[in-house]
């Protein structure tokens, strides 16, 4: 049931995001504020669901819940807590879960900001969030749900399921396959962390640069244009832009090396 639990609460998140983006999307066309901020209380709510369902995936690795099909191929009995703690991002299915998580709680920090200084700019940048959010949502709901169980037919079949069909029966293994040998390097168990982080960190951190770039703009009287109010101002900060390439580029050599990531 608890694994049910926590896919119903990703689907609701997800469904979130959906109402999120279809509020904020008639709110700018219709120019009605009200909408614009409901919008934001649903980026806002994201994350304490997505949040619960990372919260249920650990509980399910601690656990040993090697029904569910994920539990099974990333951990095993004689695994240690904090290897069972990372086997979290073990899998296609849990780092997506992972990458969802910090994504909300991005989304979560951008959406508290003070609203009414940047209400111009800011709804765009909602758009975009909620975007990705649906995006990183819809594949763990439809494509690649860590909640899925081992369910037996009578005759000897298997199936995948996260809810329980008719006429099968709960398959639960002895012990799982326990955690890829690469990842349980003291390295492999930070690197994503290290390299989400700094993707997701560097890309808000230079959307809110430009706001704040925007807004001090726009407060310049002597200048006729974005770019000419930027140089004169000052505001190309070196040290913004080297943050930010290099969160994108610690993201890209990652991805060239590879995290040892089983993709199933």
């Amino acid at each position: 049931m608890i694994s049910s639990f926590g896919y119903l609460i990703l689907a609701l998140a997800f469904l979130l995001a959906l109402y999120g983006l279809v509020i904020l999307i008639y709110g700018l066309i219709q120019k009605i504020p009200a909408f614009i901020e409901s919008a934001r209380l649903a980026l806002v709510l994201i994350f304490p669901l997505v949040t619960a369902g990372m919260a249920v995936m650990v509980f399910l690795l601690l656990n040993d819940r090697f029904d569910v099909a994920y539990v099974y191929s990333v951990s095993s009995r004689e695994m240690p807590a904090y290897l069972k703690l990372t086997a979290l991002w073990g899998g296609q299915e849990g780092s997506l879960l992972f990458w969802s998580w910090l994504l909300s709680g991005f989304s979560l920090v951008f959406a508290s900001r003070k609203f009414r200084e940047e209400r111009d700019l800011f709804p765009w940048a909602m758009l975009v969030s909620f975007v990705l959010l649906i995006f990183f949502l819809g594949l763990n709901v439809f494509l690649a749900t860590p909640f899925e169980r081992f369910w037996h037919f009578s005759d000897g079949g298997r199936l995948l399921s996260v809810f329980q069909p008719q006429n099968v029966w709960l398959l639960t293994p002895r012990d799982g396959q326990g955690l890829n040998p690469l990842l349980r390097h003291p390295g492999m168990i930070w690197h994503p962390l290290r390299s989400t982080w700094a993707l997701w960190g560097s890309l808000f951190h230079l959307d809110w640069r430009l706001q704040h770039w925007s807004q001090k703009d726009g407060t310049d009287a002597g200048s006729n244009s974005h770019a000419h109010g930027y140089l004169r101002r000052g505001y190309f900060y070196p040290w913004d832009w080297c943050l930010a390439c290099a969160g994108l580029m610690m993201s890209w050599v990652g991805a060239v090396i590879g995290d040892g990531t089983p993709l199933r």
